[in-house]
């Protein structure tokens, strides 16, 4: 195996770094460990049209790693990568499962769009993937308003034609699943293990079929109530441990995590802290 490309950086994140459009890491390339070489294709031109460029740069490979966690305290971390782009969509969804409104090029740049349900409507939010992920990151750039904040939000996934609720240990950061609180403000985060019985989205209403579908379910809106605004988000892949001592290393000398849909390098700490660390050996494949 060829010589690899090492990371050795602070991260003080916990995923991915949120804010106003134009700041945070959200659908840019700011505050990713490593990206690939892109290749470029060309289109011919056309009789009434210019060429046209694609741009390609997926596919890495993790070969080492240590996390060193100087947070303060116990914290779960990880290392994985973004998937890109082109592999997910995501909308909001009735919560009779009737009605998918697709919203991917909102959610798939730093645009204000509408994140969950509007006044009585109860909408959730679907994210189908082609491929399985381990981690959503959605920078909320306004808050959900609920007059009497009894809004439940609840996090789900897709087992063929039905939503089954993930379990209670299967995250090791849930900032989704909440009762009586309205979305605030702020990056909000699910870092989760894959579930055994996670299955494509078949015959299960107004949704897609053929996706790995995770749903962020809304209740209790009310009519004057308003949905939270995400100005970006993203998904992507992740190797995680929960309850590294504060100043531990999670250590693993030889490994070919591969990730064959990943277009950068991302962490993961669930306490944030400036101090801590990622080293990493990584090729592109």
């Amino acid at each position: 195996m060829g010589a690899a490309n090492n990371i050795n950086a602070t991260y003080a994140a916990v995923v991915r770094t949120g804010g106003a459009a134009g700041t945070a890491w959200h659908q840019r390339d700011t505050g990713l460990l490593y990206v690939p070489p892109t290749i470029q294709l060309y289109s011919p031109p056309s009789a009434v049209g210019a060429v046209t460029r694609a741009d390609f740069r997926e596919g890495l490979v993790i070969r080492s790693y240590e996390l060193h966690n100087r947070s303060g305290g116990a914290a779960s971390v990880g290392i994985g990568g973004r998937i890109a782009n082109r592999h997910w969509i995501a909308g909001t969804l009735t919560s009779d499962n009737a009605t998918f409104t697709d919203r991917t090029a909102g959610y798939q740049a730093q645009t204000a769009t509408i994140f969950g349900a509007d006044a009585a409507v109860n909408d959730g939010v679907c994210i189908l993937s082609r491929v399985k992920f381990d981690w959503v990151s959605v920078n909320l750039t306004t808050a959900e308003v609920d007059a009497g904040s009894a809004v439940d939000h609840t996090v789900q996934y897709s087992t063929g034609a039905t939503w089954t609720t993930l379990g209670a240990n299967a995250a090791t950061t849930d900032n989704f699943t909440l009762t009586n609180t309205v979305y605030t403000a702020a990056v909000k985060n699910l870092v989760m293990f894959s579930p055994a019985d996670w299955a494509v989205t078949a015959s299960l209403g107004g949704v897609p079929n053929g996706y790995y579908g995770i749903l962020f379910t809304s209740a209790e809106m009310g009519a004057g109530d308003t949905a939270a605004i995400a100005t970006g988000i993203e998904i992507g892949n992740m190797l995680v441990i929960e309850a590294l001592a504060d100043n531990g290393v999670w250590e693993v000398e030889t490994i070919d995590y591969w990730m064959p849909q990943a277009d950068g390098i991302v962490a993961y700490f669930s306490t944030a802290n400036a101090g801590n660390r990622v080293y990493a050996e990584v090729l592109t494949r």
